[in-house]
């Protein structure tokens, strides 16, 4: 298969005939990549070449160099592969041609052994890697070579998309050329399942070519009529749900997710989950250390709730937060982590409110409980629903279980709290809950809430406030 794609891309490079100049002079060159960001503008944005001044950059699939060029422009150390050796050849005379230096490797990225571990500060691959026979062993070795606190930049080609349906109905083709040998496509979700090793993911839609194909290759830009007569404030939004390129930006973080964690879905008396150990234990107790005692000047900063309901003081702004915690909350408040929420819970779209209101960091002192409730449904300030409660806790202590009750409001299943767990449940009128009086030291938790646009099930209409029973 590795000889069927390199045959393929070496017989006609992708981009190689989007000019009418001279074949490999600074004409050709300079119009194709006109042609390029004038159909492609998002990459331009994507890419963001200044960022990576003086960093050692690799990018996989090199192609015939345009965005190799512009990386190297900006003074970066730059490398650049390809199966394609006929892609290599053009992309080196390019590099002639405009007095850059570049190093060049004719390989198959499934397999970089040519690289140390941890070699580079980004990686960069553009529409590349989903042509590949493993994509996975491409992601794999990225990480091997990626620094920590390194940088991804990855587009593959997304499977709900207005180009995919057409393709699915004979009405388009994977690339300029037919007969590609491989081009995988991918949803969001299997796209945060495939980069689950690395953190910080983002992924934004985009990209429809618009124009008709034959005045195209003429370098004439006339929209097909349905396009044409689409008002750019739709078609802006169309691209954002129906473009052919998922763009995604991740981090090779350290890692600070414990890889023996343990995870339960339990539906008595209604659904909850439980993961147990979920950070590497050095930073919990980091993190535990580093939260002041109840009656530290510290918690000045937030609120403090007495009344007949609940002692706590409590933090919403995480510039507050001890550094530990504010790297653990960074990760709970990621799109990588709220992904994994949405597949344990059902509960789709879900978004955090980065102001924290209502949770953040908390503590409660010997002797306070929190009384039996329902969850305040809605957020006022951002209009959102609220819809899943994360609770994290950083201590073990005596007492302060949590209660799961019945809508008779009989306690149904107690779960203790203990360090380095988190449970998570759906915000409604049937999940009522609280905890039981504390009775050794004080409670540190991290309280989070995750919110939807649309109202969740079993959630009032009507906005309400927190309804004590």
């Amino acid at each position: 298969m590795e000889n069927e794609i390199k045959t393929y891309w070496n017989k006609k490079p992708c981009n190689s005939g989007h000019s009418q100049n001279l074949f490999l002079s600074k004409e050709y060159f300079d119009e194709i990549t006109k042609k390029r960001y004038f159909v492609e503008p998002h990459i331009l944005d994507f890419c963001d070449f200044k960022k990576y001044n003086n960093k050692k950059i690799l990018e996989i699939g090199c192609g015939i160099g345009t965005d190799a060029i512009m990386f190297a422009q900006e003074n970066c150390e730059y490398y650049g592969i390809d199966l394609s050796d006929e892609s290599l050849e053009i992309t080196k005379q390019r590099f002639k041609i405009y007095n850059l230096n570049g190093k060049f490797y004719n390989i198959n990225a499934e397999k970089m052994d040519i690289f140390e571990d941890n070699f580079f500060d980004m990686i960069y691959s553009f529409g590349v890697i989903h042509h590949a026979e493993n994509p996975e062993k491409i992601l794999d070795e990225i990480y091997r070579i990626l620094k920590p606190n390194g940088e991804l930049k990855v587009m593959l080609y997304a499977k709900q998309s207005w180009k995919k349906m057409m393709i699915d109905n004979n009405l388009d083709q994977y690339e300029a050329q037919s007969g590609c040998p491989i081009a995988f496509t991918y949803t969001k979700n299997e796209i945060y399942q495939m980069f689950n090793k690395f953190s910080n993911i983002e992924i934004k839609q985009n990209h429809i070519f618009t124009y008709k194909v034959d005045l195209y290759k003429k370098n004439i830009y006339e929209k097909v009529d349905y396009f044409k007569n689409m008002p750019d404030e739709i078609f802006n939004e169309f691209k954002k749900q129906m473009g052919w390129h998922l763009c995604i930006t991740c981090t090779k973080d350290i890692n600070i997710i414990n890889k023996h964690q343990t995870q339960k879905i339990y539906n008595f008396p209604w659904k909850h989950i439980e993961i147990n150990d979920f950070f590497i234990e050095e930073l919990i107790d980091n993190a535990n250390n580093e939260i002041p005692d109840f009656n530290d000047k510290y918690w000045n900063n937030g609120k403090h709730f007495i009344n007949e309901y609940t002692n706590k003081k409590e933090i919403s702004d995480i510039n507050f937060f001890p550094q530990s915690v504010k790297k653990i909350t960074e990760y709970l408040i990621s799109t990588t982590f709220i992904n994994k929420i949405e597949n344990l819970t059902g509960i789709y779209d879900l978004m955090i409110d980065k102001n924290l209101y209502g949770g953040g960091l908390t503590i409660s002192p010997k002797g306070a409980k929190l009384n039996k409730h329902i969850d305040f449904n809605f957020n006022n300030d951002i209009k959102l629903y609220r819809a899943i409660n994360l609770i994290l806790y950083f201590n073990d202590i005596e007492g302060g279980e949590f209660v799961l009750c019945d809508k008779n409001i009989d306690i149904q299943k107690i779960i203790k709290p203990i360090k380095n767990n988190i449970l998570i449940f759906a915000s409604n009128n049937n999940t009522i809950h609280g905890f039981n009086t504390i009775i050794s030291n004080s409670r540190k938790s991290l309280n989070l809430w995750y919110y939807t646009k649309t109202k969740p099930l079993y959630v009032d209409y009507m906005p309400h406030k927190t309804i004590w029973l």
